[in-house]
């Protein structure tokens, strides 16, 4: 049975959700937070980031096994984010955020060297090639996680889509990294 989504209360969206403006984080990075704990929660916490995070089950659950670590989880669906909101409030995690807005936008608030670990778990395939072009794997995508991961840091990557699969299995063979 599917669950409807409701739209949180103001105060857990102000607390957990955060709605950026494509075209001004496009035109004006500078005037956005980067993507580093002491900018988004106050403090030196381990901040992860999960890309496509969906209805924020996977992160939730990350959030509450490792309170020494804040997360962030980037998704474009506001359907899902409402969703997340709720489970972050239900499990009342202080370290996890969600923000609305295309990941490629965030490349410029990510820093060198600052994440320990990039989630991409079950990203939607893109059917046409119009959507491919969109998508979020790529070669700028695998350039910009690589600079923002500390070292020996990971990048996680799942999918149950045959084609998606032997595509991103293409893409990592080709990048040298």
């Amino acid at each position: 049975m599917r669950r409807r989504s409701r739209i949180p209360a103001a105060s857990l969206q102000s607390e957990y959700l955060i709605r950026w403006h494509g075209g001004e984080l496009h035109t004006h990075p500078e005037r956005f937070p980067r993507l580093i704990s002491p900018d988004l929660f106050g403090n030196q916490q381990p901040l992860e980031l999960e890309v496509g995070c969906g209805t924020g089950e996977f992160l939730c659950a990350l959030a509450a096994r490792m309170p020494q670590v804040n997360y962030v989880g980037v998704d474009t669906s506001l359907k899902s984010l409402y969703r997340a909101v709720e489970q972050a409030a239900e499990h009342a995690l202080p370290n996890i955020k969600f923000i609305k807005v295309n990941v490629k936008l965030l490349y410029p608030l990510l820093l060198p060297d600052s994440l320990p670990a990039v989630y991409l778990h079950y990203p939607v395939p893109e059917m046409t090639s119009k959507e491919r072009r969109r998508g979020v794997i790529s070669h700028a995508f695998l350039d910009q996680v690589q600079r923002a991961l500390v070292p020996a840091g990971r990048l996680s990557i799942m999918t149950d889509e045959v084609r998606l699969f032997a595509e991103l299995l293409e893409l990592a063979r080709a990048d040298q990294r």
